[in-house]
């Protein structure tokens, strides 16, 4: 962002189109519910907010589409972040048309695109493993309530076969006694 602020002077279109586009990110983050229509319009805003701010001046400006990169990369399919990454890639080189600026930002967002693949991955993964460990404690305190049925199940039959035993032999004692 510092580079997008030093490469030109500042103006007030500049900041305002930059201070929109983190709201957009922010927005995106804590309040849409992801996968719904206007989640990914954010994203379609944020990029084209950033392809105008892009056009304010060269340098480093490409690190403007950084935060929207990192965003698709961690919370959308591969093929959507592709998608997103070649439009960067093609805007970048329409604005530029320079082989060396086109290789520098593939190199500095390859690395976002790969790591926000992985992470987006092992974040899937935690969720899974979650949810069979809560399964998993869901289980345990089922067979914990089976036990204790069985074992009250059991502490009536052992009371049964006492009274049955003790039965006997009162019948017995009666039947010798009595006769």
């Amino acid at each position: 962002i510092t580079s997008i602020l030093s490469d030109s002077i500042l103006t007030t279109p500049k900041v305002v189109l930059l201070l929109f586009c983190i709201i957009t990110n922010q927005v995106r983050f804590f309040l849409m519910s992801k996968r719904g229509f206007y989640y990914y319009t954010s994203f379609i805003v944020e990029f084209i907010l950033s392809c105008i701010i892009y056009s304010f001046g060269g340098g480093l400006n490409f690190l403007v589409f950084a935060p929207a990169l990192i965003d698709v990369a961690t919370n959308l399919p591969d093929m959507m972040s592709a998608g997103f990454f070649a439009g960067v890639l093609l805007f970048c080189m329409v604005m530029n048309r320079s082989m060396d600026y086109l290789i520098l930002v593939i190199v500095c967002s390859l690395p976002i695109l790969i790591l926000g693949s992985i992470l987006r991955d092992q974040y899937r993964e935690k969720l899974r493993a979650q949810s069979l460990y809560d399964k998993l404690r869901e289980r345990e305190e089922e067979l914990k309530k089976a036990n204790q049925e069985l074992e009250n199940y059991a502490n009536t039959i052992e009371e049964i076969a006492v009274l049955r035993e003790r039965n006997r032999l009162s019948r017995e004692i009666h039947d010798s006694v009595g006769h």
